[in-house]
């Protein structure tokens, strides 16, 4: 069948409740620090997950992109692949361009290749 509630614990011990219907489900009740069980209901059984919420470190919030980062006591550098640049890349405008190449060499191929006289047609 699916799911048909989704319960929240909140690090207070508080439970959150919501059925299940069409649509998204938006827990929104967030502000206490900690971490949050969450317990989704079904006709098969019960699936347990869960996620913390820490708003006092401004490092944790800060997602921007960066040359290194500090974890626990050590500098990590950031390390561009050269697989990973050329996965960016577009190589769509050079597909085209060999698109139309192949297929102007097959019509020409194609016409070039007919030297029937009309009295061998038949």
């Amino acid at each position: 069948m699916g799911a048909t509630e989704v319960n929240v614990v909140k690090p207070d011990g508080a439970t959150w409740r919501a059925p299940i219907s069409e649509g998204d489900i938006r827990f929104t009740q967030t502000d206490a620090l900690g971490v949050y069980a969450v317990r989704v209901l079904s006709s098969e059984g019960e699936t347990a997950d869960a996620f913390a919420v820490n708003l006092f470190d401004p490092r944790e919030l800060d997602v921007r992109p960066r040359e290194s980062i500090r974890i626990g006591r050590v500098d990590v550098s950031a390390a561009v692949a050269r697989r990973d640049a050329l996965a960016r890349r577009e190589l769509w405008p050079w597909r085209a361009v060999l698109g139309v190449w192949n297929g102007g060499y097959i019509i020409g191929e194609q016409a070039c290749d007919c030297n029937c006289s009309p009295a061998m047609t038949g």
